[in-house]
Parts: C-alpha cells; sequence; structure tokens
C-alpha cells in the first residue's frame, strides 16, 4: 500500500532537479569567470566579495542537498530492512 505512493520515487526526482539546478548555478559562475578571464578584466572588490558569496552558498548548496539525500538513503535502506524483517 505504501509502495503505490510513489513517495520514494518522487524523493528521488526531487533530490535530482534540485541537484540538476545546482549544477546550472554551477555552470554559469564558470561561464562568468571564464568570460572575464578572456576579456582580462580586473575584477573590483564588490565583485570579489559577490563572488565569494555565491561560492559559499553554492558549497552550502551541495553540501545541503547531499546530507539529505544520505539521509533519505538511510532511510529507504531501513524501511527496506523492516519490510524484510517482518515480513509474514
Amino acid at each position: 500500500q505504501f509502495d503505490a505512493l510513489h513517495w520514494f520515487e518522487e524523493v528521488v526526482r526531487k533530490y535530482k532537479v534540485e541537484e540538476e539546478a545546482y549544477n546550472e548555478k554551477q555552470a554559469e559562475r564558470e561561464a562568468r569567470k571564464r568570460d572575464q578571464a578572456a576579456k582580462k578584466q580586473k575584477e573590483t572588490t564588490a565583485e570579489l566579495i559577490d563572488d565569494e558569496e555565491e561560492v559559499h552558498t553554492l558549497q552550502l548548496t551541495a553540501k545541503r542537498i547531499e546530507l539529505n539525500r544520505r539521509e533519505f538513503d538511510l532511510l529507504d535502506w531501513s524501511l527496506n530492512g523492516a519490510r524484510i524483517f517482518f515480513k509474514d
């Protein structure tokens, strides 16, 4: 009955969407850096601070996604183990 909800599949899909959004933001940041390097522009102090904040935000996002995914995997394994253990 619980499997009919497809909850586990939806959670996996949600984490994939979050990871894809993170990868897009990371790619955009790297493209901006390459463009600046190609134009040989020097960054202003404000741009450096903004970039540092963006890097910090992206790192926190990646860590949050990884921790949530790991916690979900543990829940999935625990429930599957309980099903096997208590199977009639």
